[in-house]
């Protein structure tokens, strides 16, 4: 018997407004994975550099439990565009597990029709969040 998966949980409903640069500082950089099997084209060609991204985290991944979803808005509402690399993914999701506020801000992006596309990011977390 074949079972289909849950589909994974709904991204926010929005992202968030553009927070005030000082209550957030910048945690690290990396690129986003998985572009070229989930990224919408019109998602991506919205995209600009300090751009907020929500971040969900998706425990009952079933390939990777530590699996961080990005998403970004679009004229049709949030899209799961990829996901934090996998190396980075354990710490940052015991963050996240823990009540810290992050997102992903926006850096560069490969131009249209760039097979695979890539998109740069710089997570940020709010001041204050670390114990």
């Amino acid at each position: 018997m074949t079972t289909t998966p849950a589909p994974p949980p709904a991204l926010p409903a929005r992202t968030p407004p553009n927070p005030n640069p000082a209550d957030y500082f910048d945690l690290i950089g990396t690129e986003v994975a998985g572009l070229g099997y989930r990224a919408q084209p019109e998602a991506l060609a919205a995209l600009k550099p300090g751009d907020m991204l929500p971040l969900k985290r998706e425990p009952t991944n079933q390939h990777d439990a530590n699996a961080i979803m990005v998403g970004a808005n679009t004229m049709r509402g949030p899209k799961h565009i990829g996901y934090l690399p996998r190396v980075q993914a354990p710490w940052l999701a015991a963050m996240m597990d823990h009540g810290h506020a992050m997102y992903a801000r926006v850096e560069s992006m490969s131009a249209p029709g760039v097979t695979p596309p890539t998109l740069r990011v710089t997570l940020r977390m709010k001041r204050g969040a670390i114990p």
